[in-house]
């Protein structure tokens, strides 16, 4: 059987009211059942400022790894985010630390 994608909302009845219901059916959900999971960082930065933005993307992807979450659809030319998302691979052990692991 072939690998399959599925991209849903995380919700028993329609789209999630808030935040906290939706991770409430996120960690219920698809921890339980050990997928992987995926989201978007410009939903938590939206129509903030544009020097704001990185940082509080940054923010959210390490704490969006710490609990979890296997991929992200998030802009690669973000310098400070592509080292926050290294040195969380780093940390989770996902990948091997080495002195060069900012510049792969």
């Amino acid at each position: 059987m072939g690998t399959f994608i599925v991209i849903a909302l995380c919700s028993a009845h329609g789209i999630p009211s808030d935040n906290d219901e939706r991770m409430g059916y996120c960690q219920k959900m698809l921890g339980d059942m050990g997928l992987n999971s995926s989201g978007g960082l410009s939903n938590v930065s939206n129509m903030m400022p544009p020097n704001i933005r990185p940082i509080m993307d940054s923010a959210m992807l390490g704490m969006a790894m710490y609990c979890g979450l296997t991929s992200v659809i998030a802009n690669p030319g973000d310098e400070r985010l592509m080292e926050t998302m290294r040195s969380c691979d780093v940390i989770k052990n996902n990948i091997l630390y080495a002195d060069s692991y900012l510049e792969l």
